[in-house]
C-alpha cells in the first residue's frame, strides 16, 4: 500500500513537471507575461485534475488584458489542449 501510494505521488509529480515545462515553452513562444510565474503556477495547479486548463485559461486570459496578441493566446489554448494534455496523459508506462 505505501509503495502503491509512493508511485502515484511520485507519478503525479511527475506528469506535473512535464505539463509545467511543456506548456511553459508554449507561454514563452508565445509571449505570455510573467512566463515564470505562470510556468510555477501551470505546474503546481497540473497536480489537481483539471487544474492546469484553470492556469492556461488564466494565462490566455492576462495575455489578451495586457495588450497581448489574441492569436498568440489563442495559440497557448491550443498547444496546451491539444498536444500537451493528452501526451501525458497517454503516456502511462510502468517504469
Amino acid at each position: 500500500m505505501i509503495d502503491a501510494t509512493r508511485a502515484t505521488v511520485n507519478g503525479t509529480v511527475l506528469v506535473a513537471l512535464g505539463e509545467g515545462l511543456a506548456i511553459g515553452i508554449g507561454y514563452f513562444v508565445a509571449g505570455v507575461p510573467n512566463t515564470l510565474i505562470f510556468v510555477i503556477f501551470t505546474t503546481a495547479f497540473a497536480m489537481i485534475p483539471f487544474g492546469a486548463w484553470v492556469a492556461f485559461t488564466v494565462a490566455t486570459i492576462v495575455t489578451i488584458s495586457e495588450g497581448g496578441s489574441g492569436i498568440a493566446a489563442a495559440a497557448v489554448l491550443l498547444w496546451a489542449q491539444s498536444s500537451c494534455l493528452p501526451a501525458t496523459i497517454s503516456s502511462g508506462r510502468r517504469w
